[in-house]
């Protein structure tokens, strides 16, 4: 905090008023290559270092990506001091849901905040399994895509097809394919610009349930073929 202060004396005199300005709370930010990515469900625990904390921990906040990071363990909230000299302290915390790269880790002391810590990742989708992952019918239809860290919403991507997300969640995405065809294409789901690897997906392949048994040798002749997955 901040705001000006002056002196009494015991006789009642006042002393000219003077501003005063804690120093802010900061990070030390380090080497954020050894820094774990975070799961986009929350519950990833964190260790973070910095100057001009507190060990009140009533008087301390973390955030990231501005939603609220508990300070641990939950029942009894401790921070550490590291070095007085240096007014160095530590503290662990408890990542809240969240996606992207870069997210903000902010620490507030008693209303004042810190400049904000990039340093920290949520990690990028993965892709498990897709069901059906060989049987779609090329007239489109539901797909099932099931992995980790779908964070809280995202686009699902198959190449010159149109998906339509019906329901989202960190590890399950049910979508709506549009028709199509084609083998081994490139499944990939994007979160906050962090993009999957990509898993195979193919549509069904043609079936033939009806065709003429016999036609003629020469000329040309009609032939009727009834079947499925004929393509688009």
């Amino acid at each position: 905090g901040s705001g000006d202060f002056s002196i009494i004396t015991r006789s009642g005199f006042v002393s000219n008023s003077v501003f005063f300005d804690f120093i802010s709370p900061s990070f030390l930010v380090g080497d954020a290559s050894s820094r774990p990515l975070l799961d986009t469900q929350g519950g990833t625990v964190i260790r973070v270092e910095g100057l001009n904390w507190q060990t009140d921990p009533s008087r301390i906040n973390v955030t990231v990506g501005g939603a609220p990071c508990p300070i641990m363990p939950l029942e009894s909230p401790v921070i550490v001091l590291e070095d007085e000299a240096e007014s160095r302290f530590s503290l662990e915390c408890r990542t809240p849901p969240g996606q992207g790269q870069d997210v903000p880790v902010v620490i507030t002391r008693g209303g004042q905040a810190s400049l904000p810590d990039f340093a920290w990742s949520y990690a990028p989708p993965s892709l498990a399994s897709v069901d059906p992952a060989a049987s779609l019918p090329t007239t489109g239809g539901r797909i099932t895509i099931r992995g980790s860290n779908f964070g809280i919403s995202g686009v699902v991507r198959l190449p010159g097809i149109s998906v339509q997300v019906e329901s989202w969640s960190h590890d399950t995405i049910v979508a709506l394919v549009d028709a199509g065809e084609g083998a081994a294409l490139s499944l990939e789901v994007d979160v906050a610009q962090q993009r999957s690897a990509p898993l195979p997906f193919s549509f069904a392949p043609p079936l033939i349930t009806q065709a003429p048994a016999t036609g003629p040798t020469v000329g040309q002749a009609g032939a009727l073929i009834v079947g499925a997955n004929f393509g688009v």
